[in-house]
């Protein structure tokens, strides 16, 4: 007498495994982006702290801010900043957010709009690229009196985390 022994996977297990999977997914996928979104986040709030240092720097030695990214050692105005914390003067496929100075360093509008004065000026990224699907936090901006600013939905707690 002869045992037939059946080997290998039924179609109802491979079904539930793969279910399983796709739960599984459909939970982490949304944390995961939520996770990278605010990681850009972070990377943009020290380019943009970078810029404001770079300006101070500029106005200790010349008593007035720079007009222009370009004027304070970056080769472009606009810059485009990538996901290591790299500005570059020209826009690339992983660029993140596009980093420019304006005016109006009073205003809590996020972006203040306006042109750089001689006593104040406002530093501005607004998403590009992936990070456009940040609503949360979408442009943010940083101000030569210390005005920490941003648009989106939950723009109050943006510069907290």
């Amino acid at each position: 007498m002869r045992l037939n022994l059946s080997r290998g996977f039924s179609l109802i297990e491979v079904i539930v495994a793969m279910a399983i999977v796709a739960i599984l997914a459909a939970i982490a996928l949304p944390s995961y982006r939520v996770y990278v979104e605010r990681s850009n986040r972070a990377v943009a709030k020290s380019a943009l702290s970078e810029v404001v240092s770079r300006q101070e720097s500029w106005y200790l030695d010349r008593k007035r801010y720079a007009t222009s990214l370009d004027r304070l050692g970056w080769g472009g105005d606009p810059l485009f900043l990538d996901r290591e914390g790299s500005l570059a003067a020209t826009s690339a496929a992983q660029s993140i957010y596009r980093v420019s100075l304006e005016g109006n360093p009073a205003s809590l509008a996020c972006p203040p709009g306006g042109a750089v004065s001689a006593s104040g000026f406002s530093v501005v990224a607004e998403p590009i690229g992936a990070q456009t699907s940040d609503t949360r936090c979408a442009t943010l901006c940083l101000s030569s009196t210390g005005i920490k600013s941003a648009s989106g939905s939950e723009s109050e707690s943006c510069w907290s985390r």
